[in-house]
């Protein structure tokens, strides 16, 4: 039977169990990612920035509006708004106000969001960055020096800008220097970036021409040019990077996040500021939910059973127990009580990430302006977006079972070849899969962390 969309909320297969006791669990103890008996370094979550990473096509206002739903992010950069070279000056001002009306700085409330520019034309770079501050409000305008798409490069723009340390100092200079006179004195100026563009060689020399022309915030895909989207990403010099650029400017590290566990892991190992995600967003919509969670909580809602239990059982004194109202090796002292706690985390887990998977759905479906004004749009054209989601969505990844990468490939499959009749159909049977493949993944999440 497929499963209307009308309603958000999920009708679990058994009544939700009160959350109080997971919950009291984890406001008393923090794990840290490494699974190491002690308390991870305490964790200011405004001092790191969860970002939305650019997507090219496939990261558009939809996608947007389907995720700041979801929240748990602090920032969203636009696809890229691409400024022309424009020989006459006099052209400035009409090409600056087209590009203006492609930016909404309300459009993720309450989430910020920066638009991001590509071009080469230091000139009409800076006049469009200087009308977007004044005529749309933006608080930031970021630089696009890591696209790799060659009909970009050819035009010297994205990340054909890493071939010459001296071009991109000129023209993200010439943008500061723009902002700084003709708009407020708190705009920020930040750049997105690679390590390179055939290779990393010049990447210090790249970071000093960036540091110097005034810029605030650097964004590091942790590939090269040539690399696009294929191998691994280097996160090494993510950390070379933050031990490099002084401290007044933010590091934000960017590539092969698509869980809270990576996310973490680049925190604590390259000592970054923040993360920036796109692919992974897509893969997992609620993914900045579950980091903001642990960086706040400094503990995942599915931490295994025997970490929960051993942690508060060496490590917190009895008395120190008694007083938080919480004994957890008194809960736990039974067989029965562990089947109890298992269920309800289980439960718990699954209640939260099917109302998730819904609302995002429903909210990417309701932007294609199908649930405000079917007779406006496109029925063909929205399924053709759902599709788009879909393939990314679905996709396998490295982190997954062996079981759930094969599931997710079948429903993708299933999904890309599904002859639809109508949109909203088709996004019945997305959400259909959603949830069967959410409550495989949890199933077997539990069994091999409780067992």
């Amino acid at each position: 039977m497929l499963i209307r969309m009308h309603a958000l909320f999920v009708v679990p297969l058994a009544s939700p169990l009160d959350c109080s006791t997971l919950r009291s669990a984890s406001d008393s103890l923090c794990i840290s990612a490494t699974q190491a008996p002690h308390k991870p370094p305490t964790c200011n979550l405004p001092e790191y920035k969860l970002v939305v990473a650019p997507m090219e096509v496939l990261g558009d206002f939809r996608l947007r509006h389907a995720l700041s739903a979801l929240g748990g992010m602090s920032d969203f950069v636009t696809e890229f708004l691409r400024v022309r070279d424009i020989p006459d000056s006099t052209q400035y001002a009409a090409h600056s106000k087209a590009l203006a009306k492609k930016y909404s700085c309300t459009e993720t409330t309450p989430f910020r969001i920066t638009p991001q520019l590509m071009g080469s034309d230091a000139n009409a770079m800076a006049d469009a960055a200087v009308h977007l501050v004044n005529s749309s409000n933006a608080h930031r305008i970021d630089i696009n020096c890591g696209c790799p798409a060659k009909r970009v490069n050819n035009r010297g723009a994205g990340a054909a800008l890493l071939l010459s340390s001296n071009e991109i100092h000129q023209l993200l200079s010439s943008i500061h220097r723009a902002l700084r006179i003709n708009c407020n004195k708190h705009t920020q100026l930040s750049v997105k970036m690679r390590t390179g563009f055939h290779d990393t060689s010049q990447f210090e020399s790249l970071l000093s021409s960036i540091v110097h022309s005034g810029v605030s915030s650097i964004a590091i895909h942790a590939r090269t040019s040539v690399q696009k989207y294929n191998g691994d990403s280097n996160w090494q010099l993510l950390q070379h990077a933050r031990q490099y650029v002084p401290d007044n400017i933010t590091i934000v590290g960017n590539g092969d996040i698509i869980s809270a566990d990576d996310a973490l892991r680049m925190f604590f190992t390259t000592q970054v500021d923040g993360v920036m995600i796109g692919r992974g967003a897509v893969i997992d919509p609620h993914l900045f939910s579950e980091i903001e969670y642990l960086i706040m909580n400094g503990i995942l809602e599915n931490t295994r059973y025997n970490e929960l239990y051993n942690y508060h059982k060496n490590s917190v004194s009895l008395s120190d127990r008694k007083q938080r109202g919480f004994d957890i090796a008194t809960l736990m002292s039974s067989r029965e009580k562990k089947l109890k706690w298992e269920q309800q985390c289980e439960m718990n887990a699954m209640f939260r990430s099917e109302y998730r998977i819904r609302l995002f759905w429903t909210k990417y479906y309701d932007s294609c302006g199908m649930l405000r004004d079917p007779s406006r749009v496109d029925d063909a054209q929205c399924v053709h977006k759902l599709k788009s989601i879909v393939s990314f969505y679905f996709s396998p990844t490295t982190t997954t079972t062996t079981e759930v990468d094969s599931m997710r490939s079948n429903f993708r499959h299933r999904l890309l070849r599904f002859n639809a009749r109508n949109s909203m159909e088709y996004l019945d049977e997305i959400v259909q899969c959603a949830v069967l493949l959410n409550r495989s993944q949890t199933a077997l999440h539990f069994q091999s962390q409780f067992h």
